[in-house]
C-alpha cells in the first residue's frame, strides 16, 4: 500500500536532507524540483539501482489560473 506524500512529510524529509548535506532546501512541504534532485542525489549515494518511488514534482492546479 502506498502512503500518501503530505505536507508533513516532505518537511521531514527536507529537513533530513538538510541535516545530511543535501540542501540547503526550504522546508516548506512542497515537493519541489530541489526537493526532488535532493532526494535522487541522496538515493543515488546510498544506493544508485534504488529507483524514485515518490512522484515527479508538479505544479499544483491553482499556479496556472489567471
Amino acid at each position: 500500500m502506498h502512503t500518501p506524500l503530505t505536507k508533513a512529510r516532505v518537511q521531514s524529509l527536507q529537513a533530513r536532507l538538510n541535516e545530511l548535506g543535501y540542501g540547503p532546501l526550504a522546508v516548506d512541504g512542497v515537493y519541489g524540483q530541489q526537493t526532488q534532485a535532493a532526494y535522487r542525489r541522496y538515493l543515488d549515494e546510498v544506493d544508485p539501482e534504488t529507483p524514485t518511488l515518490t512522484p515527479e514534482a508538479v505544479k499544483p492546479w491553482w499556479s496556472s489560473r489567471t
